[in-house]
């Protein structure tokens, strides 16, 4: 249970997002799912990401999409698993209470 977190291009950074989501709700993300603006970003400051994602934020299960970049995406399924949606175009995640 959590909260359903969509990001459109986290330009402000998807730790802003997520800081302030949690500040605000009290409530940790469930999913996190959208653009995270990281195709700028090198492996080490992805891997610095993935982590924050994971440990720092507690963010259960991912949804990454467009500008998050490939080396992202790679990264993040190899963090999140099963726990990782692809969202690419077409695709459709189904939410239940």
């Amino acid at each position: 249970s959590g909260e359903v977190l969509l990001v459109g291009c986290s330009h402000s950074s998807v730790q802003n997002i997520l800081k302030e989501t949690i500040h605000l709700t009290g409530n940790k993300v469930a999913l996190l799912a959208g653009g995270y603006h990281l195709l700028p970003y090198g492996r080490e400051e992805l891997m610095t990401v993935a982590n924050q994602l994971k440990e720092e934020y507690k963010v259960a299960r991912v949804a990454p999409a467009h500008c998050t970049g490939h080396l992202a995406f790679k990264i993040l399924f190899d963090m999140y698993g099963d726990n990782y949606l692809y969202a690419g175009l077409g695709e459709t995640i189904h939410f239940e209470k």
